[in-house]
């Protein structure tokens, strides 16, 4: 988490900045851009490599959200 955290990647809701949320073995991680996203997904990556873990892509899902330009409507959707 302290990479993650170091790395100053995420986005802030409401006044608190998030990048990385934890509870027991998950993880979700925020960022503004797809780019950045890849960012912490390397980072993750490289903890995993150094410690022997392998994190299961089947468990994992990928969420956007983002504000419609045209008409100002939020809009979500589970890749």
């Amino acid at each position: 988490m302290q990479k993650l955290k170091d790395s100053k990647v995420g986005c802030r809701i409401g006044k608190v900045f998030v990048g990385a949320l934890a509870y027991a073995d998950d993880i979700v991680l925020v960022a503004p851009t797809p780019r950045a996203m890849r960012l912490l997904l390397q980072i993750c990556e490289n903890y995993g490599r150094e410690l022997f873990i392998q994190f299961n892509a089947t468990k994992s899902a990928c969420m956007l959200v983002s504000k419609r330009i045209n008409n100002g409507e939020t809009f979500v959707a589970i890749l």
